[in-house]
C-alpha cells in the first residue's frame, strides 16, 4: 500500500495524495508544464474485483508503470480519491492536446453495476467535480467527458445518464437542480471577450445567427463547451486561442490533431487513430465530411471545412 504525503477533505471526498511528480522512482513518463484549468473531465476505469481502495491501485499501477502511457491527475472509487498529479500539471489522459494541457482528469472507478458502490463512486466523483469548479471559477459548462475530446465512449458508465450526472454536480455547487434525465444540455452561444472571462459576457442565444448578429468588436462568440466558433479571422479560424491554419494531407501538426478530434466526434471514424498526422485514413474521413455537408470535396481543410466543423 502507498502511504500519501497529505490527506485532505474536499467536499466531503478523502483525498490522499501521492504525487508522482515527487515520487517517479520507476522512471515513468509524465508531462511537464503547467497549464491553465479551463475544464474538468470525467473518465471510468473498471472497478477491481475483490479490491477494497481501487484508487489507490491503480495509483500505485501507475506508480509503478503498469498503466501505460495514462496518467491521470486522480482517482476516485466509493471509498476515497488519490490525487496523482497537481492539479496545474498536464496529464495524459484525452489523447489530444489541448485536453491534456488544459483539463483536469477525473477516472471514477466504476463496474457499471446498480448498487451502492457505483452510487458512492459516482457521488464522489461529482463532489470533486463540484470542488474543482469553484476552485478554479468554472462553470457546469466546463464538465467535459473524454468523448467530447476524441470520440471515445467514455465515461463508458456515466454516459447513459449524463445528464443526472451534472445534476449532482450542481447540488454541490449550491445549484438548484434543473437538469432530470429527460432534459438535453442546451446549446447556447455565449458573447465575451474570452471564454474565461466570464464577468465580460453581453448575450446568451439559443440561435448562432443571433449571437453573431450582436457580437461586436472586441468580442467573441462561444458554444457551451468554450470553443470560439465566431469570428472567422482571415484563412483561419480560432479555437481557444489555438490558430486552425489550413490542414493538409502529409501535415504533421497540432491541427491536424484537432481535425481528427472533431471528425471522430462526428462519427466518421475512417480517420482512424488520433495522432496528428494527415494520412490517407484522414483525407478519406475528410472527403466524406465534405461530400456529406455540400462543401467542395477536395480533401483540404480550410477556411469553408474549418467554419462547418466548428459550428457542429
Amino acid at each position: 500500500m502507498l502511504k500519501p504525503d497529505n490527506t485532505y477533505n474536499w467536499n466531503g471526498v478523502v483525498v490522499n495524495e501521492f504525487l508522482l511528480t515527487k515520487h517517479n522512482d520507476n522512471g515513468i513518463s509524465l508531462p511537464s508544464g503547467e497549464i491553465k484549468v479551463e475544464s474538468i473531465t470525467i473518465h471510468n476505469t473498471p472497478d477491481l474485483v475483490g479490491v477494497y481502495d481501487d484508487a489507490e491501485q491503480y495509483t500505485r499501477a501507475t506508480y509503478n508503470g503498469n498503466m501505460g502511457d495514462v496518467v491521470v491527475t486522480m482517482y476516485v472509487d466509493d471509498v476515497n480519491a488519490w490525487l496523482n498529479m497537481p492539479l496545474t500539471s498536464p496529464t495524459y489522459h484525452s489523447a489530444t492536446t489541448k485536453g491534456n494541457y488544459s483539463s483536469i482528469s477525473i477516472e471514477c472507478i466504476m463496474d457499471g453495476q446498480t448498487g451502492t458502490e457505483n452510487e458512492r463512486a459516482e457521488d464522489n466523483c461529482a463532489r470533486l467535480t463540484a470542488y474543482l469548479l469553484k476552485k478554479f471559477n468554472l462553470t457546469i459548462d466546463d464538465v467535459r467527458t473524454h468523448k467530447d475530446w476524441n470520440g471515445k465512449q467514455c465515461p463508458v458508465y456515466i454516459l447513459p445518464h449524463w445528464n443526472n450526472f451534472l445534476q449532482k454536480v450542481n447540488k454541490y455547487l449550491g445549484i438548484p437542480a434543473n437538469i432530470t434525465a429527460d432534459t438535453q444540455v442546451e446549446q447556447m452561444y455565449r458573447i465575451r471577450k474570452e471564454w474565461t472571462d466570464v464577468k465580460s459576457q453581453i448575450g446568451a442565444y439559443r440561435s448562432l445567427d443571433g449571437a453573431i448578429n450582436a457580437c461586436t468588436d472586441g468580442y467573441a462568440v462561444f458554444d457551451i463547451h468554450g470553443t470560439q466558433v465566431y469570428p472567422i479571422v482571415g484563412n483561419s479560424v480560432k479555437q481557444n486561442s489555438v490558430e486552425l491554419l489550413t490542414a493538409k494531407k502529409g501535415d504533421r501538426t497540432r491541427q491536424v490533431l484537432t481535425l481528427q478530434t472533431l471528425l471522430s466526434g462526428f462519427g466518421y471514424q475512417e480517420v482512424g487513430s488520433i495522432d496528428g498526422i494527415f494520412g490517407d485514413n484522414t483525407e478519406k474521413a475528410v472527403r466524406r465530411y465534405q461530400s456529406d455537408n455540400k462543401l467542395t470535396v477536395d480533401g483540404i481543410v480550410g477556411l469553408a471545412t474549418w467554419t462547418k466543423l466548428l459550428r457542429g
